[in-house]
């Protein structure tokens, strides 16, 4: 691991043990935009990695990556697409806590020598969340909020290829296991300015062809400025800068722990967000500045994502 993500995590974590995502199910958890209100969010995500060519192949039963996780395995040059369309509900219960529900949606194409496609409703995630105000401790901070919750198979993990052979798993939408997610998000808010870190691990169980995915860890740190306000009319322009770290432990297959997965990345991403009453819509970009992964796995390029909100009630910030 290089300095740059030790030091990161150092600041975002505590402790310099990190673990993964798989970004089967990207956007669940990442969160450091909390409002205090009820949401109803519909999200896009655009994922784009080139692996180069390679001389040797991995068995297809031991591809357990994802994008950015480990080689697909082909010789010559492989490019994938991923497209996740991701729905989620955020309510607030009574006083400090809050549930959420995410329903995503993924399409992946894989070109090298042939091109392959998949597309199905990914694994749903719940969680619990419980929110710590500032006030309430005489602490410098606004707020803390911690959650966990459960992810559910409810994705596709038997897909098949035209022969009925059943497709790697890093093509399956779905990870057939049940997993934990844990979040926890800070936000600090004064004048002009948001300052917010954001943490999303998994621990991922075993599916049923004993393939498991390595636990993950994600976490973000971001600065946020008004760029335009006007209170009378509820309109508002923001502007959003900041870091995104991500590391992924060895996949298992079998009580095996296989060579060639696991990594890490960092990601520089700015956002601008659009506020009218109810409504937001912002647009982020997460542009890789440096990462750590095996040799001849998949290189990731600049994501994109878009995303459409509708909040009410609960507590404004």
């Amino acid at each position: 691991m290089t300095p740059y993500f030790t030091i990161l995590v150092c600041i975002l974590w505590g402790y310099n043990t990190v673990y993964s995502c798989d970004f089967c199910n990207n956007l669940n958890g990442i969160n450091p935009y909390y409002s205090g209100k009820n949401r109803l969010s519909l999200t896009y995500l655009y994922q784009h990695s080139v692996t180069d060519a390679v001389t040797a192949t991995q068995p297809s039963l031991n591809r357990l990556g994802k994008i950015s996780h480990s080689t697909p395995g082909w010789e010559g040059k492989t490019t994938e697409y991923r497209s996740t369309v991701d729905l989620t509900f955020f309510y607030h219960l009574s006083g400090p806590w809050a549930v959420s529900l995410s329903v995503p949606w993924q399409a992946n194409r894989v070109s090298a020598s042939t091109t392959t496609t998949t597309s199905w409703t990914g694994d749903v995630t719940l969680m619990a969340f419980y929110r710590l105000d500032g006030s309430n401790f005489n602490s410098w901070y606004r707020f803390i909020l911690a959650g966990a919750g459960i992810q559910a198979p409810t994705g596709n993990d038997r897909l098949e290829d035209g022969n009925g052979n059943r497709l790697p798993a890093d093509q399956q939408i779905g990870s057939g296991s049940w997993d934990i997610p844990v979040n926890v998000v800070w936000v600090q808010t004064w004048d002009k300015w948001t300052l917010s870190a954001d943490g999303f691990g998994k621990l991922n169980g075993t599916n049923g062809f004993g393939e498991r995915i390595g636990n993950s860890l994600s976490s973000t740190l971001s600065a946020a400025h008004d760029l335009f306000r006007d209170n009378p009319s509820g309109t508002a322009v923001i502007g959003l800068a900041g870091f995104r770290f991500e590391s992924a432990g060895k996949d298992i297959k079998n009580g095996i722990r296989l060579g060639g997965t696991g990594y890490s990345n960092l990601f520089f991403q700015s956002s601008v967000k659009l506020v009218r009453d109810s409504f937001r819509w912002s647009l982020t970009a997460q542009i890789p500045v440096a990462t750590n992964r095996p040799d001849s796995s998949p290189s990731e390029k600049t994501r994109l994502s878009a995303g459409l909100s509708w909040e009410w009630g609960g507590e404004a910030y």
